[in-house]
């Protein structure tokens, strides 16, 4: 008898769909923490841009 499979995933069945699905889940709530910190990032930029606008509009109130 010989076995060749090395995960429950590669040998199919009960076992093997639990285990894709358990991937797949790992994989959705990694994106999603991606997405949340790349959001997060975004939030900053455009707070840090924003006001650099500002500044610069109050400069140029001041140069009139």
């Amino acid at each position: 008898m010989s076995y060749k499979c090395t995960n429950f995933k590669e040998a199919g069945g009960t076992f093997g769909k639990i285990e894709a699905a358990r991937e797949e889940e790992f994989i959705r709530r990694l994106q999603k923490q991606q997405l949340q910190e790349l959001r997060r990032h975004l939030n900053v930029e455009v707070n840090i841009l924003e006001k650099e606008i500002k500044s610069h509009q109050v400069r140029g109130h001041r140069a009139m």
